[in-house]
């Protein structure tokens, strides 16, 4: 007795007593012609038969688990590349879809993919873990894996909260308390530890510190400035914060020359520059040694104030409309005057966007339906009420297309290769965006299948010869 098989890479067969055992190589499909022969006293007969295995679409698996990350509050960026983290023996990697499912702890970290990278954004301060769940979608089916982020904290060195502004002292005036107890702050601890640093002008202001309470000793009568510095120090990390106390007989507070206009515009818009030059006017000092700083800004949600030299610059939060009431300071000598304006965005209805485009679909013919989720491929801003629409599909005897809530069905027809081009739209108050990707679905060879079946015959002995 003895085997024949033309295609051992396909199945392996070997006879074990009067039995036949096939073994069948994982992930194969095809044919093989198998022929076994029966030998008795030196004669001998042949049998042979097929064995057909049909492929099947296996799901993905994970080639590369995403290991555990590590990093330390206030880390930059990070960019974790996603393209060998799954694969499929049917499906070439490019061709997966890689979603993210879930983040415990947005907290943490910002995390979003885009061209099969994952963007992690460390929030500021912020320490402690999420677990992240990435999916890879390949032909209907998929799989997930999940891993730790772990982000250890630092300690951030005190900042100052609240700078002491300048003193302009009465000429006559014996002492001044500041109360120093908000100037200085730290996210890590509460406990910050006030020392005098520096005071340039002994013999004009004395200071001492009293817990939280700084006291200034003016030699009544004496004309002058000084400068202060005072330190704050938190688990060995220190700020020093600087003011300037002056008494001057006869000095005349800065005035507003030109006060600021109200701003309007509208959302999105780019940066405005105020210089601030010819705001504040001094006459017992050159206009150009005025100080200004930034009082306040009631919405740090709409834009960010900053000055630079004489100018001020405003930039705008992408997205945000509302009013924000900025007051603006000019110091000289310790006496200051305020300027305040409004600012005022006005909203506009952004289009939807496409923030993860769907790549392109090979699958083999006669293959089952296939989802793909539609949440993560269209954002607005403004509405995520967005309305998704099939635009177009270039060859309709391929592939049916339809779209149920979030979810885009694929319904392969049967028999049925080639390619198909399909267009998705989506639409947000009255405004669209499309995106494209392409399906291919390769042949398969099918199996003979029966047309019609031969009916039984019944004819005479010695009948004629009969076609059928």
């Amino acid at each position: 007795t003895r085997i024949t098989n033309d295609n051992e890479s396909l199945v392996n067969g070997e006879l074990t007593g009067n039995q036949l055992i096939l073994s069948y190589a994982p992930d194969a499909s095809g044919t093989a012609t198998i022929v076994i022969r029966a030998t008795s006293f030196g004669k001998f007969v042949d049998e042979s038969f097929v064995v057909t295995v049909n492929p099947i679409d296996d799901p993905p698996v994970i080639a590369n688990a995403v290991l555990d990350i590590i990093a330390v509050e206030d880390s930059p960026e990070q960019t974790i590349e996603l393209s060998h983290v799954f694969t499929d023996i049917d499906n070439d990697y490019s061709d997966i879809q890689i979603s993210l499912i879930e983040n415990t702890n947005n907290h943490l970290v910002k995390s979003t993919i885009s061209w099969n990278q994952l963007l992690l954004n460390y929030q500021a301060n912020e320490n402690g873990m999420a677990e992240l769940t990435i999916r890879g979608t390949s032909n209907g089916y998929h799989v997930d894996d999940t891993f730790a982020v772990i982000v250890t904290p630092v300690d951030d060195p005190p900042i100052v909260a609240n700078a002491i502004p300048d003193v302009a002292l009465d000429i006559f005036a014996e002492t001044l308390t500041i109360n120093v107890t908000n100037v200085f702050a730290d996210i890590d601890n509460s406990h910050i530890i006030k020392t005098i640093q520096n005071n340039t002008n002994n013999d004009f202001v004395t200071v001492s510190l009293i817990e939280n309470s700084l006291l200034l000793t003016h030699q009544a009568g004496i004309e002058g400035e000084t400068q202060i510095t005072v330190q704050g120090m938190s688990n060995g990390l220190t700020i020093q914060d600087s003011f300037n106390v002056s008494a001057y007989d006869s000095d005349i507070a800065p005035q507003i020359a030109t006060a600021i206009d109200d701003i309007t515009v509208v959302e999105n818009a780019a940066s405005t520059s105020i210089d601030l030059l010819s705001v504040f006017t001094d006459p017992d000092t050159q206009d150009q040694s005025i100080a200004k700083m930034i009082v306040s800004n009631t919405n740090d949600s709409l834009l960010i104030a900053n000055i630079s030299d004489n100018t001020l610059t405003l930039d705008y939060q992408a997205g945000a409309s509302g009013v924000a009431i900025i007051t603006v300071r000019g110091t000289s000598r310790g006496k200051f005057v305020d300027d305040t304006f409004t600012v005022t965005v006005i909203p506009v209805d952004d289009p939807p966007v496409v923030v993860n485009t769907i790549d392109d679909i090979t699958v083999i013919e006669d293959s089952p339906d296939m989802m793909i989720d539609l949440a993560a491929i269209f954002t607005d801003p403004d509405d995520q009420n967005i309305i998704k629409s099939i635009v177009s599909n270039s060859n309709e005897s391929l592939v049916a297309p339809i779209i149920t809530a979030n979810l885009l069905v694929l319904s392969y027809e049967p028999n049925a290769n080639g390619t198909a081009t399909l267009i998705l739209r989506a639409t947000s108050g009255g405004k669209s965006v499309e995106t494209s990707f392409n399906i291919w679905v390769t042949p398969d060879d099918d199996p003979p299948m029966i047309a019609t079946k031969i009916q039984p015959l019944m004819v005479n002995e010695d009948a004629p010869e009969q076609a059928i």
